[in-house]
């Protein structure tokens, strides 16, 4: 039996579902890469604004794009759901940013997303955290991580630039939310206080446990 939900897991197996967002950021301008970087060279100055800047509040806009207790389930290391530490890569399925497409034509996938998210704060997320890398003209100093970024010893994650991990929890994710100045800015401070308190009453124990107990009956039931 096949069932269509938005469910974070409901088999054994840990992948899951998700809702991937795909995004690629152009410009009009005619010198479109004034600047070629050697971390980068198939990337476009703005688009390596862009990326810097979205991996600096990856962790924070996590509280936007798993917003629940259970999405914290995938953040986990080789299950292709993007992995647990800050970084990017080319066409890497454990990086929580994947470069997709060949040069002139490339686009950012963001892994680290589940389906209980709201699409149009994700993409206003997104799109605001970049759009600041832009406008500071932020330029890329993560390199590529084209590997396990979980398998590399701490000094190879280091000499990449990866020193961050994604949060574990959806506490952490709060924490990480409220205390970044950067979204606050692009969002608003009063609707990021607004996201946060209805986001940790939404996900009080009293309301949330009634729906774990179905997920965990329906399992049992093998319903799914």
């Amino acid at each position: 039996m096949v069932s269509r939900c938005l469910i974070w897991i409901l088999t054994q197996w840990p992948g899951g579902n998700s809702a991937h967002h795909h995004i690629s950021i152009h410009s009009n301008e005619k010198q479109q890469n004034a600047s070629p970087s050697e971390i980068a060279p198939t990337l476009k100055h703005f688009e390596r604004f862009f990326l810097q800047s979205l991996l600096d509040n990856l962790p924070a806009l996590a509280c936007l794009t798993l917003p629940t207790a259970a999405s914290y389930a995938r953040v986990v290391d080789g299950i292709w759901s993007g992995g647990t530490w800050v970084c990017w890569g080319n066409d890497n399925k454990e990086a929580p940013i994947r470069l997709c497409g060949s040069p002139g034509s490339h686009h950012f996938e963001l892994k680290c997303v589940d389906g209980t998210s709201n699409p149009y704060l994700v993409i206003a997320g997104i799109i605001g955290a970049g759009m600041v890398g832009v406008k500071r003209g932020q330029d890329l100093t993560m390199r590529a991580c084209d590997a396990m970024a979980y398998k590399l010893s701490k000094q190879e994650r280091q000499d990449l630039g990866i020193i961050d991990n994604l949060p574990r929890t959806i506490a952490e994710a709060r924490e990480s939310f409220d205390g970044c100045w950067e979204l606050k800015g692009v969002l608003g401070e009063e609707f990021v206080e607004k996201y946060l308190a209805v986001n940790r009453v939404s996900l009080h124990p009293v309301w949330i446990s009634p729906i774990l107990s179905l997920i965990s009956t329906a399992r049992n039931l093998k319903m799914f």
